[in-house]
């Protein structure tokens, strides 16, 4: 669906949490934004399961649902939602002017970019079947400011720690394995050495 005007106080590219947040704030103030939903609407947070630490929600919350939340209350104070993605902006005119891929051309007078991010994935066909799956058996994220038993899992490949991946022994040529075993084809080593 295309945007409804052409020319708007505020456009938002992206529907993660920092774009619904931008669009709630924007809209409060009556600036009438419109988001761009972009490749992922809602962001990295659509395939995530079990969110625990974000605040209100004590028993926790899927991720699809808390990004379901975020949408409609920035709707139900007049953000315009688009599901397109914006391919280029043009920031040396005023107002700005966003190329959507739909083909669609707008004006802004601001532009709020929170495109977010994207898993960094090993490069092999295994990759896309655990996302789809919304599993991630092998990688275990350890929250917090202190590493807790990474052992709690059947060894895992990896462990992800204030965003950082901590190497484990032995761990590149378990991936390599694992790799091999899911994927049926080798991961290349410049692949590897990336992640270890």
């Amino acid at each position: 669906m295309p945007p409804h005007k052409e020319h708007y106080r505020i456009a938002i590219i992206g529907s993660g949490p920092a774009g619904w947040t931008a669009a709630l704030y924007a809209s409060r103030a009556e600036l009438f934004p419109v988001v761009f939903e972009g490749p992922q609407p809602g962001g990295q947070l659509t395939i995530t399961t079990e969110v625990e630490n974000y605040p209100g929600f004590r028993d926790g919350i899927q991720g699809p649902e808390l990004m379901e939340i975020f949408r409609e209350q920035a709707k139900r104070f007049g953000t315009e939602v688009v599901l397109d993605t914006v391919v280029d902006v043009d920031f040396t005119v005023r107002p700005f002017r966003l190329m959507l891929d739909g083909g669609s051309t707008i004006a802004a007078d601001a532009v709020i970019v929170s495109s977010g991010a994207s898993a960094k994935l090993l490069g092999i066909d295994a990759d896309v079947g655990t996302l789809e799956a919304g599993k991630v058996a092998d990688v275990v994220a350890v929250p917090g400011n202190v590493l807790s038993d990474i052992r709690a899992t059947e060894h895992p490949l990896l462990v992800m720690h204030l965003g950082k991946v901590v190497p484990l022994p032995d761990a590149k040529a378990r991936a390599a394995e694992m790799a091999t075993i899911q994927g049926g084809q080798d991961i290349p080593v410049e692949v590897l050495d990336a992640f270890f």
